[in-house]
């Protein structure tokens, strides 16, 4: 399975972010899964570490403009867009996992979801509600569906969970129906 992991590259995370984070690498570095990140700071520098470090498949995706600030130890794959650079992950990506980020992040989450609701993927989406994180933007989703201007029926294109162990016992249960 190639995982892309969606998540913040700022330095100055909370710490229960960071915990979770390496939880969910440990376990995609025990499974040998590969990862597609954006780059290496912040929780992405959580998995790009653990992965080179443990000589396992690893793809930094980046824009033209970023490609200087990510160390030339990581492989990379360079696009001169950002929606170029989306519609690489999500052609190459099998699994979408989305950990508290950024403004990129948050474009990365609705641009897959868009995209799968757009029959573009039918690829699955995990948003990881660590420390209620996501709230405020799944009560503007739910504010959507409510005030008809979203169709209640895109709710299926993702899946919310609040904590990596919820997040590894679904992969778990997609490894044993497959």
């Amino acid at each position: 399975m190639k995982v892309f992991i969606g998540c913040s590259s700022h330095e100055k995370i909370n710490n229960n972010y960071i915990e979770e984070a390496k939880k969910l690498a440990e376990y995609l570095k025990n499974k040998k899964e590969s990862l597609i990140l954006g780059g290496t700071n912040g929780l992405m520098g959580i998995f790009t570490s653990m992965f080179i470090n443990n000589n396992l498949d690893i793809t930094i995706y980046c824009v033209k403009d970023y490609y200087d600030n990510i160390e030339n130890i990581y492989p990379k794959k360079v696009y001169k867009t950002v929606n170029d650079r989306k519609n690489a992950i999500i052609d190459k990506a099998s699994i979408f996992i989305f950990l508290p980020g950024g403004i990129g992040t948050i474009d990365e989450l609705f641009s897959i979801i868009e995209a799968k609701r757009s029959k573009q993927h039918n690829k699955r989406i995990i948003i990881v509600n660590i420390n209620n994180y996501y709230d405020n933007l799944l009560k503007l989703l739910d504010n959507m569906y409510k005030e008809n201007l979203a169709d209640k029926s895109d709710e299926n294109n993702y899946i919310t969970m609040n904590n990596i162990d919820e997040v590894i016992k679904y992969i778990e249960g997609i490894d044993n129906d497959e």
